[in-house]
């Protein structure tokens, strides 16, 4: 007799706040996603990885020198892998986001002492029979901080952020903040 667990049924044996997320607003890409479609994803999303190699830098050595280096090493080695040209105007564009936000946090945008950089987190809920895996940005001493970068400033969390941090704060008991970065400044939002 087949089981009534639909997560076993298809293998899946976790989840991660992201496939919440995209069961929520496409489920149609969910599915694809669960049945192995893999999508590629863009420049702007190495500028996330870039920036936020350059805050994880600065919460732990405080070094303005490595972090601005390794924010443009990360960003232009995961240009190569993708095989995006760095000449593309999109790659062009989301390199200039990358050095002036990473510019602003080395002048005194990022303050926050890290402990600790992806830090794997699990969740249980007592409904669901699989965990919630997911790896939150940054640990400090008193809160957990989970990193967005932006083009522009925004001012309001957006919801997937703010499940995706809650998720966090519930399995660690530590109160969870979403930082957005962007060449102006930072905006912070705590979660409920």
């Amino acid at each position: 007799m087949k089981s009534n667990d639909p997560f076993s049924w298809h293998g899946v044996e976790h989840i991660s706040a992201n496939q919440i997320n995209t069961l929520i607003h496409s489920q149609a890409l969910w599915l694809a996603r669960v049945a192995g479609y893999r999508a590629q994803v863009g420049a702007s999303a190495f500028r996330g990885t870039a920036i936020g190699v350059a805050a994880q830098i600065l919460g732990t050595t405080g070094d303005k020198e490595v972090a601005t280096l390794a924010a443009e090493k990360t960003y232009k080695s995961e240009l190569k892998k993708s095989g995006i040209d760095p000449d593309d105007n999109a790659a062009v564009k989301e390199h200039k986001i990358v050095t002036s936000t990473t510019e602003m946090l080395c002048n005194g945008g990022w303050t926050d002492k890290v402990l600790e950089a992806e830090r794997k987190i699990e969740l249980r809920l007592p409904d669901i029979p699989v965990p919630i895996i997911g790896y939150v940005d940054m640990v400090c001493e008193d809160k957990l901080i989970e990193l967005k970068s932006k083009a522009v400033t925004t001012n309001k969390i957006d919801a997937a952020a703010n499940m995706q941090a809650a998720i966090y704060q519930e399995a660690t008991a530590l109160p969870a903040e979403v930082y957005y970065t962007s060449p102006k400044g930072i905006t912070i939002f705590k979660v409920d």
